[in-house]
């Protein structure tokens, strides 16, 4: 499930760099699956791009609480 998941943000991420959602999608599939340095390198780009966004800060909140 997570694979099929990765494949199709990582395909949106092709198209357009600057899409945000996949950026936080990937980062919260990392962080469920225990992968947190990846997850910290997706959600920082997603900030990167829009510091507001209330998904990105969410997830970082919980990288940086566990």
């Amino acid at each position: 499930l997570y694979q099929g998941a990765e494949k199709w943000y990582q395909t949106a991420l092709n198209i357009d760099q600057l899409y945000v959602p996949a950026y936080n999608n990937l980062g919260s599939l990392y962080f469920i699956t225990k992968k947190y340095h990846l997850a910290r390198k997706y959600i920082d780009k997603a900030l990167e791009l829009n510091p507001q966004d209330p998904y990105a800060n969410a997830t970082l909140k919980q990288l940086e609480a566990r």
